[in-house]
C-alpha cells in the first residue's frame, strides 16, 4: 500500500527528468550559422540539474513510501495515548477501567512543588498544603482564600479548572477538604 504523497513526488521527479532531458536537446541542437556542429555543452546542464532534482523527488517519494509501510507494520502499545484513542474510537471502550490506573502511576517531581510555591510567591495568598491529585502534572493547592487547581506540565504552572472536567471535579470534592 502506498502513500499518495509518496507517488506524487515520484510522479514530478520523473516529470522534472523528461522536462530537462527535453529542454537539454532542445538547447543542444541549436547550432550556430557560423559552426555546423551540435552545441553539446549548453544542453548537457539542463539535463544533469534536472536529472538530480527529480531523483531528489522520486527518492523523498521512496522514502515517504518506506514511512508510511514502516507505520502500518508497526503494533500500537496498548499503553501508548494514541493507541487507546484509536483503539477506544475501533471498538467499543469507555476507558475508565485503564484511567484509574494510569493516573495513579505518575510521581510528582521535587521541581513542581517548587514551582508552585514561586508561582504563589508574588501574591498575598499563603499555601496550606500541596495535594498531588490522581491526574498527571495536576495539583490541588490549599491556601488562605481557597482551593486552587495548578497545572505543572508546561513551561510553567498555571491555574486551571474543573469545570471541563467532571472527574477532577468529583477528586476535588472528595479528597480536598
Amino acid at each position: 500500500m502506498n502513500n499518495t504523497i509518496g507517488q506524487i513526488l515520484k510522479v514530478i521527479g520523473a516529470f522534472i527528468i523528461g522536462v530537462g532531458i527535453l529542454l537539454g536537446l532542445v538547447v543542444a541542437s541549436e547550432t550556430n550559422p557560423y559552426v555546423r556542429r551540435l552545441a553539446l555543452l549548453p544542453g548537457i546542464y539542463p539535463i544533469i540539474s534536472s536529472f538530480v532534482v527529480g531523483m531528489l523527488f522520486i527518492g523523498f517519494g521512496e522514502v515517504i513510501n518506506i514511512l508510511h509501510e514502516i507505520n502500518l507494520k508497526i503494533e500500537p502499545s496498548e499503553n501508548s495515548p494514541m493507541a487507546k484513542k484509536y483503539l477506544c474510537s475501533e471498538v467499543a471502550c469507555d476507558g475508565n477501567e485503564d484511567k484509574d490506573k494510569e493516573n495513579q502511576d505518575w510521581e510528582p517531581d521535587s521541581r513542581d512543588y517548587s514551582q508552585i510555591k514561586e508561582f504563589f510567591e508574588g501574591k498575598e495568598d499563603s499555601i496550606g498544603k500541596i495535594i498531588k491529585a490522581p491526574f498527571e502534572s495536576i495539583y490541588a493547592v490549599k491556601s488562605s482564600d481557597g482551593i486552587y487547581l495548578i497545572e505543572t506540565g508546561g513551561f510553567k504552572p498555571k491555574l486551571i479548572s474543573d469545570e471541563d472536567n467532571p472527574e477532577l471535579r468529583e477528586w476535588v470534592k472528595n479528597n480536598v477538604n
